[in-house]
C-alpha cells in the first residue's frame, strides 16, 4: 500500500482539530501528518484580535496540537507563527513549504492536504488512496470534490 502524509494549515481551530485527528488518524497508509500552525499576515491585518503577537492562535489550538503530537509519533507540529510573503495572496505558501520540508524527510508516496474542518469517511479515505495509486504516473496533482452539508 502507498504511504500518505496528511498536511494541515491551521489557526484557531480548537473546535475542529481533535475531531479531524480522530476521523483521519487511521487514514490508509498514513505515514505522517504535519500540522502547520500560524497566521497569514493578510488575515491578521483584518482580524487582529484573532492572532497572538507571535502569529499563533488565541484559543487552545497550540496545546491541543502539542498533546496530539506527544501521543502519536506520526504527527509533526510546526508552530510557525507569521506567514508573510511579498505578494499578500501568497502568505500561506510559507506554511505549505513547512509540510513539504517534512515530506522531504519522511518521503511519503502522496501528500493529502486537508483543512481541520474537512472530514472524509473511512470509506472515502480508502477511495482517495486507490485513486491516487491507479492514476497515470504522469499525474502529480489531484483535486477531489468534497461536499460539506451544514445546517
Amino acid at each position: 500500500m502507498s504511504t500518505v502524509q496528511l498536511c494541515t494549515l491551521l489557526l484557531n481551530e480548537e473546535e475542529w482539530i481533535e475531531k479531524c485527528y480522530l476521523q483521519h488518524r487511521d487514514f490508509p497508509g498514513l505515514k505522517s501528518w504535519v500540522f502547520v500552525h500560524g497566521a497569514d499576515a493578510a488575515y491578521a491585518e483584518s482580524n487582529p484580535d484573532m492572532v497572538t503577537k507571535d502569529g499563533l492562535s488565541v484559543d487552545k489550538t497550540a496545546s491541543i496540537l502539542d498533546e496530539i503530537s506527544r501521543s502519536d509519533p506520526r504527527v509533526t507540529v510546526v508552530h510557525h507563527g507569521w506567514m508573510k510573503h511579498t505578494d499578500p495572496a501568497q502568505g500561506k505558501m510559507i506554511g505549505r513549504n513547512c509540510y513539504l520540508e517534512v515530506a522531504d524527510q519522511v518521503k511519503p508516496d502522496y501528500l493529502y492536504v486537508c483543512d481541520p474542518d474537512e472530514f472524509l469517511t473511512h470509506q472515502h479515505q480508502g477511495q482517495v488512496v486507490r485513486m491516487m495509486e491507479l492514476a497515470p504516473k504522469g499525474m502529480n496533482a489531484f483535486m477531489f470534490g468534497l461536499r460539506s452539508i451544514w445546517r
